[in-house]
Parts: C-alpha cells; sequence; structure tokens
C-alpha cells in the first residue's frame, strides 16, 4: 500500500490541466502571468491492482491542508515556477469494505520548466517531462485547475492501474 502512496504523489505532481471559455488565448496567456498562491486541492482516484487473475480495486478521496503552494507565471520568457508545498490526507477503501487513511507530506504542486498555452491548456515542459494543465476557471483574481491522470504499470506480475483526477484552486 505504502508504494501506491508513493505513486499516487507523484502522479498529483506531475500533470495538470486548465481551462478558460471566457477570453481568447492571448488574453488568458496575460491573465495568468504573475503569482497565484495555493488555497485548495482535492482528489479522487481508483487504483486498479491485478496479480494472478485477482482484481482489486481501491478507491480513494483526498483533501489538502497545510498548502504553502504558490505558482508564478513568467511572460519573457514563459516559464512557471513552482514554490511551496502542501500534504493530504487520503481515504481509501478497498473493493468496497476495507477502509485506511494515509498522511502524504510536503508535497510540491508542480516542477518548474516553461510553459505555453494551447486552447485551455497550458503544456509545462521541462527537462524530463510535460505536464498538460486544464483551466477550469480564470478570473482577475482566481485560478481553478484540474488535472486527469491514467498512468499504467507492471512490475513482478503486478498490473497496476492509477487513475487520479485533482482539482485545485489559487487566488492572487
Amino acid at each position: 500500500m505504502k508504494k501506491i502512496i508513493v505513486l499516487f504523489s507523484f502522479l498529483c505532481l506531475v500533470l495538470t490541466s486548465c481551462s478558460s471559455n471566457e477570453n481568447d488565448a492571448s488574453d488568458i496567456s496575460d491573465d495568468l502571468i504573475g503569482t497565484w498562491i495555493g488555497t485548495d486541492i482535492v482528489y479522487e482516484g481508483r487504483v486498479e491492482t491485478s496479480f494472478l487473475g485477482e482484481l482489486i480495486k481501491t478507491e480513494f478521496t483526498g483533501e489538502g491542508y497545510d498548502i504553502t503552494t504558490k505558482l508564478t507565471f513568467n511572460e519573457s520568457p514563459k516559464t512557471i515556477v513552482s514554490e511551496g508545498s502542501y500534504s493530504v490526507k487520503i481515504d481509501y477503501t478497498v473493493d468496497g469494505g476495507v477502509e485506511s487513511t494515509e498522511v502524504v507530506e510536503d508535497i510540491e504542486f508542480l516542477e518548474n520548466g516553461e510553459w505555453e498555452l494551447e486552447g485551455d491548456e497550458i503544456i509545462v515542459e521541462n527537462s524530463s517531462e510535460s505536464y498538460y494543465v486544464k483551466i477550469f476557471l480564470l478570473t482577475s483574481n482566481e485560478l481553478v485547475v484540474g488535472i486527469t491522470e491514467i498512468e499504467e504499470t507492471e512490475e513482478n506480475g503486478i498490473e497496476i492501474r492509477n487513475i487520479v483526477k485533482a482539482i485545485a484552486s489559487f487566488k492572487r
């Protein structure tokens, strides 16, 4: 279970998505510039583990706390700087019955990198990978972004499919 938590934490850091229907792409880009302070983050998802024909489904929800995350979008060059961290309490239900709770502390929201806007998504690229951030809400002082990540791994005959959905809110 600890390995699943580590995998889940890594996924939460890696991808995000952002969108806004109110502005065209250039207006959105201008509105993003500056520093955003994290106010809330919530997770939901499931982990499907298959071993020797047995399938175990684990549903989870998570709520962030001790949020000190700040994102700064710079214009020239187009870079994003992520500072601070957050912790999350994750509640699990295994196969609809067994329940447990885990706490993961000091998670970084995104890694630093270069960003570009493509439609309602921010694409953040760094030396190791790309992140897709969907904008759900963008006003002069509020930003709400969401991510959906699906990761499949196999190790020693154990197949794991991890589906994570996260929504993070920021203010200026």
